[in-house]
């Protein structure tokens, strides 16, 4: 009922965010006038920056009683680094006056933004993949998946393809939009490699997928296991006018939007088992490898690779036998290699099966013990007891095509670098599952309030919410202050009847402790004992009183 006085209007736009000169509208009417320390300017706004963010302010001044103004304006969203998918950010507007006894005042409110940006996910397949002879035919396939928040806009494809892979200069395919390809560089017609280009697609929504299907055949006269690999990634726009953030292709196959995809000649091959396929903490792993290596082929030197084992594992040399070859113990010590941290190699003596038409397979066998830590760090565990973990284990063969080896020295590479080799096969995996016991303990009184010389009851329950039994389960109790054990109070209950608690405590003792010799899956046990508070206590005390297992 009163005009307002002094009144400055600024709005702080989140980081990220600038505005956009000339956007403003209004909608405003009434009277706004200047006073004598306050230009009215309420359709002429300034901009400033303040802490790393700018500002959008009005001078509305003397603002007449029933006067009301708004504005609309535009914000542009700058490019990364400022800004990021999923981030949750604010934009605060603030108004500052006077009152009628000339005192200062403000008031704010703020707006909510969900910054959203498309995250396109490539990946890329090959079938055949392995055991390829010259004229195979070989068809890849290209998916490229959505999952951000936003359309992706202008997408488009590249796929550098190796040597020896005959593939026409345009042509493929794509579902369920249409596209083709061209040759961008190279010669991968005439089998020199070179670089597909797929052409662009206009936009790909939220949880959309596109496929990418061509074709290449495999030159003659390859020699056995040469392997090809080729990368294919996807650049974009999170705008269809190519003024939103640009992903750029990339030539990490991590990265999310590139991938790759080796296709393999007929050559030696491996096979991985481990049993068994489900342990815990202190088993043993059996591990068995079969390398086959095909009808007329030499395998000079010849290395199987575990790379890597299993975090948490360890090699036991003792356990190591192999069937079918033997270990170049001339020319390695021992036969192997083991860097202490997971990384093993197995160096063999040149298989010869040149003169056979019928493939050749060895074996290696050995054991690992499952620590649960990394073998260079006691106090890094690898696996958290909750829930499941799987132990991935891949291992390959490589081997050099004459006697000379590794750099004409008449023997393989000896060390952890995997790349030292003529030829190489296929990763072969075997997994296997870490279970584990995982006891939660919870505490209840049987009272809230307690009176000097009361006597009441705690009750522990133990429960294993884990997939193995427990073992050695020890709960210990510290009483507080003014409360003891009572003795012979103990009693206890296990919900499957299986295992035994036992204890020590005796009379007046306040550190108790009481010992489960096995708490299966599923099972909780339940342990109940009296404790007595001092007669003499003070009134008003808070007994604060915890456990632990």
């Amino acid at each position: 009922d009163v005009d307002a006085r002094e009144i400055i209007i600024r709005d702080f736009l989140p980081r990220g965010m600038s505005y956009v000169p000339g956007s403003d509208s209004y909608n405003n009417s009434g009277n706004f006038s200047n006073s004598a320390t306050c230009t009215a300017a309420p359709t002429a706004p300034t901009t400033g920056t303040l802490s790393g963010l700018q500002y959008v302010e009005w001078s509305l001044c003397s603002t007449a009683q029933g006067s009301v103004w708004e504005v609309e304006i535009e914000a542009l969203i700058s490019d990364a680094p400022d800004v990021a998918p999923d981030w949750l950010v604010a934009n605060f507007g603030k108004l500052s006056g006077q009152n009628s006894d000339n005192d200062g005042y403000s008031l704010r409110d703020s707006a909510n933004v969900d910054y959203t940006a498309p995250d396109l996910v490539l990946t890329k397949s090959a079938s055949p993949a392995t055991d390829l002879r010259g004229g195979d035919l070989v068809t890849y396939t290209i998916s490229v998946a959505n999952a951000g928040r936003a359309t992706a806009y202008n997408l488009v494809v590249t796929d550098t393809v190796p040597a020896h892979l005959l593939i026409p200069s345009s042509g493929g395919s794509a579902s369920p939009v249409s596209a083709s390809y061209t040759s961008t560089g190279g010669d991968p017609a005439a089998g020199a490699g070179g670089e597909l280009t797929w052409s662009s697609v206009g936009s790909l929504a939220v949880g959309e997928t596109i496929s990418y299907v061509y074709t290449a055949t495999v030159e003659s006269g390859l020699p056995a296991g040469t392997s090809m690999t080729n990368l294919a990634s996807v650049r974009y726009n999170s705008r269809a006018d190519n003024t939103g953030h640009a992903t750029a292709t990339s030539s990490n196959p991590d990265d999310n939007n590139s991938d790759e995809e080796t296709v393999y000649t007929r050559g030696v091959t491996v096979r991985k088992e481990g049993t068994p396929g489900f342990v815990t903490i202190g088993d043993t792993v059996h591990w068995v490898i079969t390398a086959t290596v095909p009808g007329n082929l030499i395998a000079y030197w010849p290395v199987i690779e575990e790379n890597n084992l299993p975090d948490g594992m360890d090699f036991l040399p003792a356990t190591l036998s192999v069937n079918g070859a033997a270990l170049d113990t001339a020319n390695h010590t021992a036969g192997y290699f083991d860097d202490g941290n997971l990384d093993l190699r197995f160096y063999f003596q040149t298989i010869d099966n040149g003169a056979n038409a019928a493939d050749y397979q060895f074996t290696i066998e050995f054991d690992t013990l499952v620590t649960g830590v990394q073998r260079n760090n006691s106090n890094n565990t690898v696996y958290r007891n909750c829930c499941r973990s799987n132990a991935d284990n891949d291992a390959f063969i490589g081997w050099y095509g004459s006697a000379a080896g590794y750099n004409g020295q008449g023997y393989a590479y000896e060390g952890s670098a995997s790349n030292r080799y003529d030829f190489r096969s296929p990763e072969a995996d075997a997994d296997v599952k870490i279970d584990q016991p995982r006891v939660t303990l919870s505490k209840q009184a049987q009272y809230v309030y307690v009176a000097a010389g009361g006597v009441f009851y705690y009750r522990l329950n133990a429960s294993n919410n884990g997939t193995v039994p427990a073992y050695e389960v020890v709960l210990s109790d510290t009483l507080p202050a003014g409360i003891t054990y009572v003795t012979n109070s103990t009693s206890w209950h296990i919900s499957d009847s299986t295992g035994t608690v036992s204890h020590s405590n005796s009379g007046g003792s306040s550190n108790l402790g009481f010992s489960l010799d096995q708490l299966n899956p599923g099972a909780t046990a339940v342990i109940t004992y009296y404790v007595q508070v001092d007669a003499a206590i003070s009134a008003g005390l808070w007994l604060g009183n915890s456990a632990e297992v």
